[in-house]
């Protein structure tokens, strides 16, 4: 399952990778697999997390350029974050704000309508914190969206979605694997790409 997994998060750090842009800010991925990759083909890629990231912001809360020292970016990724945060439609906003006229941001989150989710409603989902060893308290999954979901998210904001996808497939068993490959709406995850005007 592990490697099936890895193969799952590969795709989704291609992804992010190919739809990247110019100066870039990956928000909530410092010191992961998924930044490391990121900064391979993205070298000056910068991070932002709660603790020892290039720039640091608390994604629960309305952040501004102030705070990356009036830098705007060509990208800002947000992937597997959204699904943890109390208000998705703020951070959104949030995010549009450090963008460059004409800048993207891309969003990926667990998918509700994916075959995990239709297996076992509720998958990945609680209302509990947990701590890290730094001390800073991170909700699980409190959201779960789907594709028009996170369309509708973007376009509140004044953004035009120029890219969806389902991506992943997280199954080691051959069959709901199969399944996911023929049906993409029953993959693990949304992949979005939407640009400021």
């Amino acid at each position: 399952m592990e490697a099936v997994h890895r193969h799952g998060e590969k795709k989704r750090y291609n992804a992010l990778s190919n739809h990247a842009k110019g100066s870039i800010l990956n928000i909530g991925a410092w010191g992961s697999d998924q930044h490391k990759h990121l900064k391979k083909a993205h070298p000056t890629a910068l991070s932002a997390d709660l603790a020892k990231a290039d720039i640091i912001l608390d994604a629960d809360k309305p952040f501004t350029k102030k705070q990356t020292k009036n830098k705007t970016f060509d990208t800002v990724i947000a992937a597997e974050i959204i699904e943890h945060l109390e208000n998705p439609l703020q951070f959104i906003k949030s995010c549009k704000s450090l963008l460059k006229p004409h800048g993207r941001i891309i969003l990926s989150a667990p998918n509700a309508t994916s075959l995990q989710h239709i297996l076992r409603p509720g998958w990945g989902t609680s209302n509990k914190k947990f701590t890290s060893p730094e001390g800073h308290h991170y909700h699980f999954h409190i959201n779960t969206f789907t594709l028009p979901m996170l369309a509708s998210l973007c376009e509140l904001n004044g953004l035009k979605v120029t890219h969806q996808e389902y991506i992943n497939a997280f199954w080691s068993n051959p069959l709901p694997f199969a399944l996911a490959q023929l049906i993409p709406r029953l993959r693990g995850d949304c992949f979005i790409v939407a640009q400021r005007p």
